[in-house]
């Protein structure tokens, strides 16, 4: 069992951080960005989240709104190519629903959370040292990455400013020639989360960068992992990268997502529709296939993406979980609602698909700043239960150093679907980040 004893303390851990930063010279530069988000939607009368399991009537706040305001703050302080001192962090107030006793609860939560807080440093241009929180990105994938066994799960429903969180964290990485080796040491208090990674990167074949990884801890046991990008018109002698290849095979024996295990379902004397427990319970193998196409002229990127989560529930597995929720006073009922309380979106299927298309600057030469520097992206995520998230978010910069956004969540699908359960049925955030 892994134990990081030395570490286990996060305020030592974190004032050990602030007195190297402390300790250092006068930087030569600073970029400071603080970022506002303001989020509003309709409930959804359907879900499951706003049911009461007494009287199984609708509980939901009369305005059928949700409410969500964030504060967020990134500095980054730079000497040179050697020094370098990172932090995100933001204040979140938010409505949440838990599930309490015999029911699930909606209330309002503040919190204030660290993404990132972490201090690197640079030696002789091969080798580079990191001490904080930091999030590690392993491998190749956008909506879901199969060899990312580090950090916590992306959740597709959440904005780009809470969707950021690392991990306590020791790492070093050497570069040389089209190589790169590293080595992370996972300081998470939890001691089954603790553990140790190894990556290498090479991109000494043309137009081929490809990477291997080796992660170890009690919550993931052995996992391997193995991914590349690369252009497929090269390989036929065409010095044409707008198409994008991109692919991500990994193995590990136990399963850090799901919550459910054969000992707590074999107490309802049921089988549970045939669910069995996943943690040390065997190999799981998850991948992901991702081809994009580059319109250069149109500033345009057309995304699709293909997983499998081996790990995650099969279809029937989570219909019965599902109607579970309809008999309140059974065990199966508590176990659903509990599992519930700790779901994963984009992670409980076994297989997904994503479609996205984004373009920069979709008005040229306006004399609008704010048209001229206007962006979009729409993305989908659909699950094999049918039911599908839409995103669409807008971005333009105004008043020279402000970005302004607007991101759209509208979720589709029947009462018993991962995505059509959720909380509301439409969701806009208003978010404004302010660079100085």
């Amino acid at each position: 069992m892994f134990n990081p004893k030395i570490f286990s303390n996060k305020v030592s851990f974190f004032t050990l951080i602030i007195f190297a930063v402390a300790s250092c010279q006068a930087y030569a530069t600073a970029q400071y960005q603080l970022n506002t988000a303001i989020g509003y939607g309709e409930l959804n009368p359907q879900s499951i989240y706003l049911n009461d399991v007494n009287t199984q009537n609708n509980t939901y706040d009369s305005q059928r709104e949700l409410s969500t305001q964030i504060v967020g703050f990134e500095l980054k302080y730079r000497k040179s190519r050697d020094f370098t001192f990172y932090t995100d962090s933001y204040v979140i107030n938010e409505k949440v629903f838990k599930f309490n006793d015999t029911q699930f609860n909606s209330e309002h939560e503040s919190n204030f959370k660290v993404n990132e807080l972490y201090a690197s440093y640079r030696f002789n241009n091969q080798t580079k040292l990191t001490v904080g929180r930091k999030r590690f990105l392993w491998g190749h994938g956008f909506s879901y990455i199969p060899s990312d066994f580090v950090n916590p799960p992306l959740d597709p429903t959440s904005l780009d400013l809470t969707n950021n969180k690392g991990v306590d964290s020791i790492s070093a990485d050497y570069f040389s020639g089209n190589s790169a080796y590293s080595f992370m040491l996972n300081l998470d208090d939890a001691t089954e989360n603790g553990g140790f990674g190894l990556k290498y990167t090479n991109s000494d074949i043309s137009d081929v960068d490809w990477n291997l990884i080796y992660y170890y801890s009690d919550e993931t046991e052995h996992a391997l992992g193995f991914s590349f990008s690369s252009f497929p018109l090269s390989w036929m002698g065409l010095e044409n990268k707008s198409l994008t290849l991109m692919a991500n095979l990994a193995y590990k024996g136990a399963s850090q997502y799901r919550v459910l295990t054969r000992e707590t379902f074999s107490q309802t004397g049921d089988n549970f529709a045939g669910i069995y427990g996943v943690k040390g319970e065997g190999a799981y193998q998850n991948q992901l296939v991702s081809l994009s196409y580059d319109l250069s002229d149109y500033r345009m990127i057309i995304r699709a993406e293909y997983y499998k989560i081996d790990e995650a529930y099969r279809e029937n597995e989570l219909q019965y979980i599902y109607s579970s929720l309809e008999s309140p006073t059974s065990l199966p009922y508590l176990l659903s609602a509990e599992w519930l309380s700790h779901l994963s979106y984009g992670r409980n299927q076994r297989y997904y698909s994503a479609l996205s298309i984004s373009q920069d600057t979709l008005f040229e030469a306006s004399g609008n700043r704010f048209l001229d520097t206007f962006s979009y992206s729409f993305d989908i995520l659909r699950g094999k239960d049918k039911s599908t998230m839409y995103n669409l978010r807008l971005t333009s910069l105004y008043f020279n150093t402000t970005n302004i956004g607007v991101n759209i969540l509208v979720p589709k699908g029947d009462a018993n679907t991962e995505f059509g359960s959720m909380p509301y049925k439409w969701n806009l955030d208003l978010v404004v980040a302010y660079n100085f």
